[in-house]
């Protein structure tokens, strides 16, 4: 995985790609502080971009599968970032 920046003010963009290899289906999620809404927010996009409007840190995930319909062979990346 690839984020633009990892240390950003709260509003400030970040584009997230996925650099995984051979997969057919990919799922993005945050986990960041209590009652942020961005926890609740998903993507399945290969690149996006995401602002923050809670400032903390959030766990980046992306789960990577090798076929569509997230089935198959998974692959995780996992990241952080912190929004001041």
């Amino acid at each position: 995985m690839e984020i633009s920046e990892t240390s950003v003010s709260v509003g400030t963009p970040i584009t997230f790609t996925s650099c995984s290899k051979n997969t057919l289906s990919q799922a993005w999620f945050f986990t960041g502080p209590a009652g942020a809404p961005e926890n609740s927010q998903a993507s399945a996009d290969l690149e996006f971009t995401q602002s923050f409007s809670v400032p903390g840190t959030y766990e980046v995930r992306l789960y990577a599968y090798r076929e569509f319909s997230f089935t198959g062979e998974l692959s995780i990346s996992i990241q952080e970032i912190v929004v001041f």
